[in-house]
């Protein structure tokens, strides 16, 4: 009697997944129903035209060739991998469909799939584990799009987080790494934004914080479990060494592993000054 409340979530869990894989093979059933009608509707029209048919007319069968590219058509439409329903764009904390992010159409299911795919030197930075690192790169090489999704990994890897981001004016995170995010990340996630106090909190209690770097003293109230320096060559050394000593938000870490995944990442052009000769040349 003391466990009738487990009882009853363990039978709705066992109900859920029995339906997910319900859904999953009329989903397959379907599929091998059009694709049995689309070799019989080739079939007919392989065959004679019948005798009052006329021969001016302009011809509306289709091919076998265009009947089976249409039912691989509809077998090549991204499916749930976890159920095989269809995916949907999902909608974005910008309120437009996300650029990255789809969804399963079954609600039973709620899948969200992430259909963003590094290239080789952004999948370098997503695996490295150092503490600090420098994403330098000049225009177009996707260093924004890898500082984004390192928020996005660490949202989903770390409740309670605390992440900083910024640069030193707000136009250029604004403008950038922040517009991009909105447009991407799904809004399912988002808890609540206040524009006023400049940060977005999410469902898992982590929150996004978002500050102009241009007075190194206004940065030693709070500790993070993740920072994220925009434009890094245009910030005061000295914002960069005030915020190496603030990696303290423990939330980034487990005791039982010993593992910690606080980081600082500089993302910059290619420039001298503290960003070679602090991060560069001493990595």
């Amino acid at each position: 009697p003391n466990n009738s409340n487990q009882l009853k979530t363990k039978k709705a869990i066992m109900l859920t997944a029995s339906q997910i894989r319900q859904q999953r093979l009329e989903h397959l059933s379907e599929i091998e129903k059009r694709l049995d009608t689309a070799v019989e509707q080739a079939n007919n029209n392989l065959a004679t035209p019948k005798p009052n048919q006329s021969t001016n007319q302009p011809n509306q069968t289709k091919t076998l060739d265009e009947i089976l590219e249409q039912a691989e058509l509809v077998t090549s439409q991204k499916r749930c991998p976890r159920c095989n329903a269809l995916l949907r764009p999902t909608t974005s904390i910008s309120g437009s469909p996300s650029t990255d992010w789809l969804e399963c159409s079954n609600s039973i299911c709620n899948t969200f799939v992430d259909t963003y795919k590094p290239m080789p030197h952004q999948a370098a930075v997503h695996k490295d584990s150092h503490r600090i690192i420098g994403n330098f790169g000049s225009y177009g090489t996707g260093k924004t799009k890898t500082s984004e999704k390192e928020i996005e990994k660490h949202i989903f890897l770390t409740p309670n987080a605390n992440i900083l981001l910024g640069a030193n004016i707000t136009s250029q995170y604004e403008q950038t790494l922040l517009r991009d995010f909105e447009k991407s990340f799904p809004a399912a996630f988002m808890e609540s934004r206040s524009q006023q106090k400049g940060y977005i909190d999410f469902i898992n209690g982590a929150r996004l914080m978002l500050r102009p770097f241009d007075d190194p003293d206004k940065l030693r109230s709070n500790n993070y479990s993740l920072v994220v320096m925009l434009e890094a060559s245009e910030i005061n050394a000295d914002a960069f060494h005030q915020l190496k000593t603030r990696l303290r938000n423990t939330a980034a870490t487990n005791p039982a592993t010993k593992a910690d995944w606080r980081k600082l990442i500089c993302e910059s052009n290619p420039d001298s000054g503290w960003i070679r000769s602090d991060v560069l040349l001493v990595s």
